[in-house]
């Protein structure tokens, strides 16, 4: 599976922050074994951890999770730009 997700055209670094070095998050467990590539989502191994946390804490689901990671991280970025001027 890391092998088809690799040669496929799909993002190769992580969805919030851009780090290459990646785990492959399971945004569903529908078709564990049989994936699709979309059930796939690059997350490096804090974001990955940290999604996983927001579900078990009821923050977050697994599909939507790295979307709603990447809004925090963007909202966090813009605040600490905002307070360096």
């Amino acid at each position: 599976m890391k092998r088809r997700y690799r040669a496929s055209k799909l993002p190769k670094k992580c969805v919030v922050c851009q780090n290459p070095n990646v785990d492959l998050h399971h945004k569903t467990y529908k078709r564990l074994g049989k994936e699709w590539l979309t059930d796939l989502a690059p997350l490096c191994r804090n974001h990955h951890t940290r999604v996983h946390d927001r579900v078990k804490s009821g923050k977050g689901g697994l599909w939507k999770g790295p979307r709603q990671l990447r809004k925090i991280e963007q909202k966090n970025r813009a605040r600490r730009q905002k307070g360096k001027r």
